[in-house]
């Protein structure tokens, strides 16, 4: 059965339940490994690793996760915005004809290779740029600018930056009080309101915040991220979880799950 993306009727997508699940693993997955090593920040790369995973695993028959497609598959030789051919889009969810048919899938790449302009403008049901907090704001507004001229180009896909921070609270767009995600950004060179600009809603927060673990509970939080039994929780974590419990988590791992319109 095809996955719909209900519409608000402010023009927003409701958040699918299998993305909702993927942002708090990450969470779960990011606390984890700041337990291990607080002072190492986590890559852009390793974050759109694990979050492909996750999705991949909720995920219907008839959906793929990709990673790094070519900006130009989602344009039309006759609409490419001139500043976006080269680069590349960090995930995209799209659905296949046949559930989980591999000749499809490697039709798919083997597309995206050839760089054949508007081939996943049609398949593509979700696309995620992925930044993590620390980045400067032009690096993250250019990402919001980007993903609005994937939804002018086509309407159906959803277009979401998923905003990562690591022991730190991002202020411009959760509300510290409440928790919830702010309603009132604004893109740096956008202080004029052009009608043209993204409209950015934050759709979802998921969180881990400060937490000590005492060893069985850290058991089954690590089983949990994994989607595994706690039996089967690799052994050379279980010997290190009496040294994981006795940390704190610093301030939590924050995943904003951001829509552009």
């Amino acid at each position: 059965m095809k996955r719909e993306y209900e519409k608000y009727k402010n023009g927003f997508t409701k958040v699918p339940e299998y993305i909702v699940n993927a942002m708090q693993g990450l969470a779960y997955w990011i606390g984890y490994k700041k337990c291990l090593y607080n002072y190492y920040p986590l890559s852009e790369c390793a974050i759109v690793s694990e979050f492909s995973s996750l999705l991949q695993s909720g995920a219907n028959e008839d959906e793929i996760v990709l990673c790094e497609r070519q900006y130009c598959n989602f344009f039309t030789e006759e609409n490419i915005p001139e500043d976006v051919d080269g680069k590349r889009v960090d995930l995209t969810v799209a659905e296949l004809e046949n559930n989980h048919n591999q000749n499809e899938v490697h039709n798919i790449l083997a597309h995206d290779n050839k760089q054949e302009k508007g081939f996943l403008r049609d398949k593509a049901k979700v696309v995620f740029e992925v930044k993590l907090h620390r980045s400067s704001r032009t690096l993250i507004d250019n990402d919001f600018k980007r993903l609005k001229k994937i939804k002018d180009a086509n309407e159906s896909i959803v277009t979401y930056l998923l905003l990562v921070s690591e022991n730190e609270i991002p202020e411009e767009f959760v509300d510290i009080s409440s928790g919830h995600g702010k309603k009132d950004y604004q893109l740096t060179n956008n202080r004029h309101n052009d009608e043209n600009a993204p409209h950015i809603h934050v759709s979802k927060v998921r969180y881990v915040l400060n937490q000590k673990l005492d060893a069985p509970q850290l058991k089954g939080w690590i089983s949990q991220t994994l989607d595994s039994d706690e039996a089967d929780v690799d052994e050379a974590i279980k010997d290190q979880i009496d040294f994981i419990s006795s940390k704190m988590l610093s301030r939590g791992a924050f995943v904003c799950l951001i829509e552009v319109v």
